[in-house]
């Protein structure tokens, strides 16, 4: 079909939505904390969700009338994160997270903050290795406060899928962290 010239085509609003401040303020910290957990760096964090944000509002399907749920920008925000951190580990070459020597900080920190560290260190050790579908679904859900739904949407997965990889990892980390001795039973056996 050909459009005659002068005439202007009129964006195709079918599934488009509505990018409000409100949505953002409350998007913006999940999505920074997954981003986080990519790349490793806050700055960089910070920055990739803004350039998601950016991509978001300038994307064809940002409208400023919708009556759309907020699920799916949600899920196309998070899924642009996920490909600019990639891109950005692939861009500078992938930042290692080490962890601060907690014996090298010259303060009064509780036991338990420091079991709160070595568990945290801990969990990022296992989720580095635990097979990238389960990693970044339970990161989705996690630092992401993700819905199943919104999940399966940003890995190009089933609801099923997600639901497992979710459970899988879990079932992992517990079993991970238990030999590690990082989790205490809180059950009386």
């Amino acid at each position: 079909m050909s459009i005659p010239f002068g005439t202007e085509r009129k964006p195709d609003t079918e599934g488009a939505f509505e990018l409000t401040e409100s949505f953002c303020d409350r998007i913006a910290p999940q999505a920074t904390r997954y981003a986080m957990s990519i790349v490793r760096v806050w700055a960089d964090a910070e920055e990739v969700v803004q350039d998601a944000f950016c991509r978001l509002l300038d994307s064809d399907r940002c409208t400023q009338h919708s009556h759309q749920t907020q699920s799916e920008p949600k899920a196309i925000l998070f899924t642009t994160v996920r490909n600019l951190s990639i891109d950005r580990l692939r861009k500078n070459g992938r930042r290692r997270f080490e962890a601060i020597d907690v014996s090298e900080i010259v303060t009064a920190k509780s036991t338990s903050e420091s079991r709160l560290q070595k568990l945290e260190n801990g969990i990022q050790e296992i989720l580095k290795d635990l097979p990238s579908q389960w990693s970044d679904a339970i990161q989705l859900k996690v630092n992401g406060g993700l819905k199943y739904e919104e999940i399966a949407k940003v890995l190009n997965a089933t609801h099923a899928q997600v639901r497992t990889w979710i459970y899988r990892a879990r079932k992992q980390l517990e079993e991970d962290l238990n030999k590690k001795g990082l989790l205490e039973r809180t059950t009386n056996e």
